[in-house]
């Protein structure tokens, strides 16, 4: 096992296959629903807290993303998310092992293009992203790649509210919303975003 303090707010955890037997649970078994989780992640929490000297508040709003290693075992991140002005579930801890979608939504189209602008200047941490108008408000449905979701989180909620993998929700918006398709932008094609000046214009 292999504790790391990536930075103040994460922590990177390496386990080996042989530490997963030891803590007997298997990646594919992970699900924060399940019982038998919880308990290595509070054994995961207690033992990064004896390593690394530092107190870990579990009171506080934590994302737990988690990748398979090609040695058989995993590497678990523990980020801790901002509050202030970000807040939207009563959940405090929450487990990924995919990364889910971002849903954003404003009524300001400025807003709206400062959050674009945001999109565009981070390209290596999504995999796209997809705008809307619905009912005089603009909504993006941001894919984030698994362990960046805290950095929209962070970076985007000056601009926009934010639901967290609000699926419902995103449906919604996808079935009646208007796609801006000048505002999407697909992670594998490498499109543009068109010029932000020009939106209020076409809208």
């Amino acid at each position: 096992m292999k504790i790391e303090l990536h930075n103040e707010d994460k922590i990177v955890v390496q386990l080996t296959s042989m530490d997963l037997k030891t803590l007997d649970i298997t990646y594919e078994d992970m699900d924060y629903a399940n019982i038998e989780t919880r308990r290595v992640i509070w054994t995961l929490l207690d033992e990064a807290r004896r390593v690394l000297g530092k107190d870990i508040s579990t009171t506080e709003r934590m994302l737990i993303e988690a990748l398979p290693s090609e040695d058989g075992g995993c590497v678990l991140y523990f980020t801790v998310l901002p509050s202030s002005g970000c807040e939207n579930s009563g959940k405090r801890l929450v487990m990924k092992k995919e990364a889910e979608p971002i849903l954003l939504y404003t009524a300001n189209c400025d807003s709206f293009i400062g959050a674009i602008e945001t999109l565009k200047g981070c390209r290596n941490k999504h995999k796209g992203f997809s705008s809307y108008i619905l009912a005089g408000e603009y909504y993006t449905v941001i894919y984030p790649k698994l362990t960046q979701s805290e950095y929209f989180i962070t970076h985007l909620c000056e601009f926009c509210d934010i639901y967290e993998s609000d699926i419902k929700k995103i449906s919604e918006i996808i079935e009646y919303g208007k796609y801006i398709e000048s505002f999407s932008e697909r992670g594998d094609s490498g499109s543009s975003v068109a010029c932000a000046e020009n939106i209020a214009s076409r809208n």
